[in-house]
């Protein structure tokens, strides 16, 4: 199975974004997880907006 790392500034907009659309698309075929690289946003939840726009309430990760 492949593993698929979406990264950006924060992870909070973006790389959430992203992933829920891959994931999505790609099902079992691969693990999609997303990133940040400023360890400031380290535990900061999604934005509202990408919640809005993935309809993944609960279900988008925050920050690791």
């Amino acid at each position: 199975m492949r593993k698929i790392l979406c990264v950006c500034t924060g992870n909070t907009c973006r790389s959430p974004i992203l992933a829920a659309l891959l994931q999505e698309r790609l099902g079992d075929k691969a693990t999609v997880e997303s990133g940040a690289i400023l360890k400031d946003a380290a535990g900061m939840p999604p934005t509202d907006h990408t919640v809005a726009v993935t309809g993944m309430a609960g279900s988008v990760a925050p920050n690791a």
